[in-house]
C-alpha cells in the first residue's frame, strides 16, 4: 500500500479500519476529479468508506464521488491503490439506516444486478 497522506489514514493497511467493511459486489459508478465516471465494481463498503475495482491508477488523496444504483453521489477521498483497486474514506460518514439499506437492498439481491 502506498500511502503518504499526512493524517491518521497513514497508518491504515487493507485489515485496519476505522468501521469494518461488508463484501459486496454492486455495480457502481466512480468519478475521480477531474474525470468522467466511470462503470465500476464495489467491492466492499462500510459507515465511513469504500473499495472498488478502477482501472486507471489513482493519486493519494485525489477527490472521488461513489454513485450507487438509485442513490446521490457520495464524496469521498482515495487512501490506497494498489493493484486495480482504490480505497477511499467518505467525506461524510453514511448514517446506519442509509447503509443498512444498502445492504439489505444487494443482499436480498445476491450482491450483484439482475
Amino acid at each position: 500500500m502506498n500511502n503518504s497522506h499526512g493524517d491518521r489514514y497513514d497508518a491504515v493497511d487493507f485489515e485496519s479500519r476505522i468501521s469494518p467493511r461488508k463484501r459486496l459486489a454492486i455495480p457502481v459508478k466512480v468519478r475521480i476529479e477531474g474525470a468522467k465516471a466511470q462503470p465500476s465494481k464495489l467491492r466492499d463498503l462500510s459507515l465511513s468508506g469504500f473499495s472498488a475495482s478502477t482501472m486507471h491508477r489513482v493519486a493519494i488523496g485525489s477527490v472521488c464521488w461513489l454513485t450507487l444504483p438509485a442513490r446521490e453521489a457520495m464524496p469521498a477521498r482515495v487512501v490506497w491503490c494498489d493493484h486495480g483497486l482504490v480505497g477511499c474514506v467518505f467525506d461524510k460518514a453514511i448514517g446506519t439506516v442509509t447503509y443498512n439499506a444498502i445492504l439489505e437492498r444487494w443482499e436480498a439481491q445476491g450482491g450483484s444486478r439482475r
